[in-house]
């Protein structure tokens, strides 16, 4: 419509309400969809408000697994005393104290007599037990066993006849045997050296002299 028709119609609808007294409020023209843009915004960020959140990703757990060879190690099940130590030392190269220990443990609740921890000593020799009595990450286990095992095997290298078994086994056909004989007679120190005296001493016992 344009500006010169518009006026009139103005003009005839001002005198209309004029004549009826009715109120009559006029507003400025707006832009279609323009119209309460806050309420339009408002609409908006309630709905997108509305949209539920997005859940982070839960990390994945991480599963520990132990070193191949140290499963394998301890995989075999050890049951005995000899096993306990030699399981222990195992782990003790491999760096896992801690397991060791535990194996330390199992012998020291076994509660053996002199005779048996005199035994390990034997098995193992006087250098792995001071090994294990030297490394404070394996106490108080493994130094409490090798002190035992150690002081044990002292008292049987000074026992008279544990030192004649030894002589003799010098003349034993086994090269191991004789290989431990010779390791406790040396550990016997001054108390092996009259028995082994009293050998070279007696004429009787020549066949015997080579291997003294």
């Amino acid at each position: 419509m344009s500006t010169m028709l518009r006026r009139p119609v103005r003009r005839i609808f001002v005198l209309l309400v004029l004549l009826t007294g009715l109120p009559v409020e006029i507003r400025p023209a707006t832009a279609v969809g323009a119209e309460n843009p806050p309420a339009r915004a408002a609409q908006a960020k309630s709905a997108a408000g509305d949209e539920p959140a997005k859940p982070s990703p839960k990390p994945i757990p991480q599963v520990h697994r132990e070193d191949p060879t140290i499963e394998a190690i301890l995989g075999t099940r050890p049951a005995t005393p000899s096993e306990w130590v030699r399981v222990g030392l195992a782990l003790v190269d491999l760096n896992r104290p801690e397991l060791a220990r535990q194996q330390f443990a199992q012998v020291l609740a076994a509660k053996l007599d002199a005779k048996q921890l005199a035994a390990l000593g034997q098995e193992f020799g006087s250098g792995a037990m001071l090994k294990i009595a030297g490394r404070a990450d394996l106490a108080p286990e493994g130094r409490t066993l090798a002190d035992a095992v150690l002081a044990a095997r002292i008292a049987l290298a000074r026992d008279p006849a544990q030192i004649a078994a030894w002589v003799k086994d010098l003349q034993d056909p086994s090269p191991e045997k004789r290989g431990r004989a010779i390791v406790g007679l040396q550990e016997a120190q001054a108390a092996a050296v009259g028995p082994l005296l009293a050998v070279l001493a007696d004429a009787q016992r020549a066949s015997e002299h080579a291997n003294v």
